[in-house]
Order: structure tokens, then sequence, then C-alpha cells
């Protein structure tokens, strides 16, 4: 189903799984985006960000404002699969065959911990390699050199969105790795330096209430989210004035 232009997977959570893991079967290069209603409005404004993202191969509704807006637009029914959990659903498969994981983004020291959480939840999961997000465009060739050299089966890169998405795109060839996924600040909830909203607050759709009192600075960015509500009317009014909107 196109949503603001992007080809969003419709499919449950263990269709969505079992495409990936065949995909990885095959050693076919994957880029998945989890995009939720900021990474939209950033495309939105941004023509080089939506050029980067449209690079990706499999687009899952990560927030409930794609979810709603998917209702609205189209009356279609998504189901939500936060990036954090796929990646987690990833890893658990991966560690029944010694599959291999890379770690990159985040600040430095913060991959390295959480390389060393993730190794305890998944017992039979390998650490290929981990490398901070700080590094300069000089030194991404590099980097991408040493993904490649550790023979990753699956790359989460925390380094925020467009960026992540950037560097997966510009250097997939090189790296040889056949899933990759940007997973933003995940790393930094396995490494224990922050921590996930609670379940019963994640049922109330309230996760990024959450995010914003654990770092008051991303208070602007949340409350610029608003403006997604303003997005989702024009296209609702585009779609009915050309006779594709929900219930045509």
């Amino acid at each position: 189903m196109r949503l603001f232009g992007f080809p969003v997977a419709t499919a449950g959570r263990s269709e969505i799984l079992a495409w990936l893991l065949e995909r990885l079967t095959q050693r076919l290069p994957t880029l998945v985006v989890t995009p939720n209603a900021e990474i939209m409005l950033l495309a939105e404004r941004s023509p080089d960000a939506r050029a980067v993202l449209q690079q990706g191969d499999l687009f899952v509704p990560d927030g409930i404002g794609l979810v709603k807006a998917a209702g609205m637009l189209h009356a279609v029914s998504l189901e939500r699969y936060p990036g954090i959990e796929l990646a987690q659903d990833l890893m658990s498969r991966l560690a029944l065959s010694g599959g291999r994981v890379y770690l990159l983004g985040a600040e430095p020291g913060v991959a390295e911990q959480a390389a060393s959480r993730l190794t305890e939840l998944y017992p039979g999961l390998t650490i290929a390699g981990f490398r901070d997000g700080y590094f300069g465009a000089e030194e991404a060739p590099a980097i991408a050199e040493g993904i490649r050299a550790a023979r990753a089966d699956l790359l989460l890169a925390g380094m925020g969105c467009p960026r992540q998405e950037g560097f997966i795109s510009q250097f997939r060839t090189v790296m040889a790795v056949p899933l990759m996924l940007g997973i933003g600040g995940a790393l930094e909830v396995w490494s224990g330096r922050k921590r996930r909203a609670p379940r019963w607050v994640q049922s109330m759709h309230l996760e990024w209430l959450y995010r914003a009192l654990q770092d008051p600075a991303r208070l602007g960015r949340t409350f610029s989210l608003l403006r997604f509500f303003g997005l989702v009317l024009a296209e609702k009014r585009r779609l009915s004035a050309s006779g594709e909107g929900a219930g045509r």
C-alpha cells in the first residue's frame, strides 16, 4: 500500500519476519526502513531525505501515527511493528543458528555495552563487530570494508534517520550484508543507558511522551509531530479529489 508515496507493508509480523529470513537464506541484500510520523514529516520537507529513504526494499510501519493514517486514508488496517522489536525478533531467530550481527551507531561505548547485553539475551548469537556512529565521511569507506570483513548476516545501524539509511544505501554493495535495518536509538536501550516505555504506556500509544520525559531535548521534535495530522488531512483531501481515498 502506498502511504505518502512509500510502499508500506500491509502483511503481519509473522509474514514480514518469514519474508526477511527467506531473503537472508538467499543472501539477497535487503534494506528495511521502519517509518513513523516523524520520518514521514522529514520526507515531506526534505527531497534529499525522501530520495535516501526510497532506496529501501521493505517499509514496515513503526509508529501508531502511520497505522491511524492508513485507516483514515485507505481504510487499511496495518499492524505496527516497531523497528526495535523487528530487530529483536531477527536476532532471536539468528541465535538459533549462530547468526552474526554487526552493531553500528550511538556514542562511543554504547554499541559495546549493547553487544555485551545482547549476547546474554540471545545465547548463540554472534556479535560480528561494533562501531560507534561518530565518524566523518572520509572514514565511512573503511568502516564499510570492516563490516564486509565481519561477514555479518544482519547490520543494525542506529545513527538516526536518514543518516543510517544513507550510509547503508551508499555502501550496501561493499558491505554485502543480507539484512540491513535502521534502528534509531535502540542501541541505547539495549546498552541499558535508556529504558523503553513499559507495556502499559505502549498500549496507550504514549511512547513518544515517555521518550521525551527521558530526554527533554526531544520535546521540540515531539510537539512538531502535531504537524503530522495536518499532513494526513492534506493527503486525505488530495486522495478525495483524485478519487483514490478510503472507500473508493
